[in-house]
């Protein structure tokens, strides 16, 4: 592994765990305030709740980065069990021939040189979500502690800065990064008033 790609390889993660942890983190700590309960109460769920998702999705990104590297190297664990299969030669050659055209389809889709992740190791690249995902909602509860909504100014800095994270994250997959500017930072924000406002209904 090319020890200079490493700091770029584990930005990509982060910013996906970061962005998760913004809108998600963001809308549950807007649904537990317009629910009405007390405030060292939403900080203790919201928190609770930052550390169990991050988990989830730190496990998750692991094993989906160790099934792309599966799918990148030699013959998958799929193939191999439709070869060990004690079945027709041709059916069992068709299945295998099936899977394999997937297998090079994925790779022209996904992987080349120019993928930021692709020398990034699965327990790496799940550390930068997990990461990524606690240093957004450890920003959203900061950011609470100064302002909160229904002072719409609370929204401004997540807005601000889900707007540079859209832009980025846009920009590496090789998208309109303005779009994903805009597209990020308004959901993101329409997420948590929507929420906010949904939790006065359970008052």
């Amino acid at each position: 592994m090319n020890n200079q790609k490493q700091p770029f390889t584990f930005l990509p993660g982060f910013v996906v765990g970061l962005v998760e942890g913004l809108i998600v983190v963001l809308a549950l700590f807007c649904f537990l305030l317009g629910k009405g309960l007390p405030q060292d109460q939403v900080f203790l769920y919201t928190g609770i709740a930052v550390l169990f998702i991050a988990v989830l999705l730190g496990l998750g990104a692991y094993y989906t980065r160790r099934e792309e590297l599966e799918n990148r190297s030699g013959k998958s664990r799929i193939i191999k069990i439709y070869q060990s299969l004690d079945i027709d030669d041709k059916l069992r050659d068709e299945m295998v021939a099936d899977t394999e055209q997937e297998k090079k389809a994925w790779e022209e889709k996904w992987v080349d040189n120019e993928n930021a992740t692709g020398d990034i190791h699965p327990d790496n690249y799940g550390l930068s979500v997990f990461s990524g995902f606690m240093a957004g909602g450890i920003f959203v509860l900061a950011n609470n502690l100064l302002t909160q909504l229904p002072n719409y100014s609370a929204l401004l800095l997540p807005f601000l800065l889900l707007a540079a994270l859209g832009f980025l994250k846009y920009h590496w997959s090789g998208r309109n990064a303005v779009s994903g500017m805009l597209l990020i930072s308004v959901s993101g924000i329409a997420s948590a008033l929507g929420a906010y406002y949904a939790g006065s209904f359970f008052i």
